[in-house]
């Protein structure tokens, strides 16, 4: 910005004497995203600049980047296993949206099921995260359990994902 400066936080706005053109940048913080100008002239994502001759707002929109989350599948079917032999099986989950996935998983009590190897995972903008879900019968007969994720995505808090195998 040309003339003194204007620093949103502490400090937003600012008194000029006389004509004065003034420039505005606008600049996220690392979990919002720019959304545009509005008055004073102003629009756009680019840089504002404005004449003051008179009293003018311009205001500066901003969004908090969010996860948005892509599961495909909520069931996961590992047929059938000898007692104590491992099936493993990939569940892709992927984040679509403009913030960081912060997901934690729990559920899965007894020993037939196991759900990758840490309780907290972060997934960056745009990336997939397999997770590795083993289903080691420790007896015979048909098992069950659930796995429930934890989010932030704000549209969908948390998933159960409904896990099933035979051991024989």
């Amino acid at each position: 910005m040309t003339g003194s400066g204007i620093n949103c936080g502490s400090d937003c706005s600012e008194t000029y004497t006389k004509v004065q053109n003034v420039k505005l940048t606008a600049k996220a913080d690392a979990n919002s995203s720019f959304t545009g100008w509005s008055g004073g002239g102003c629009s756009g994502t680019g840089t504002c600049e404005a004449t003051v001759d008179s009293s003018i707002t311009v205001t500066a929109g901003f969004a908090l980047r969010t996860p948005d989350i892509v599961v495909v599948q909520t069931s996961v079917d590992f047929g059938s296993a000898r007692v104590g032999k491992s099936v493993k099986k990939k569940l892709a989950i992927t984040n679509n949206g403009a913030g960081e996935l912060s997901m934690t998983f729990e559920g899965l009590g007894g020993t037939d099921f196991s759900a990758g190897k840490r309780s907290a995972v972060k997934v960056k903008t745009k990336k997939t995260y397999n997770l590795t879900i083993t289903f080691k019968p420790a007896s015979t007969g048909s098992k069950a359990a659930t796995l429930r994720v934890n989010w932030n995505d704000p549209d969908t808090p948390t998933i159960d994902i409904a896990l099933s195998g035979t051991g024989q």
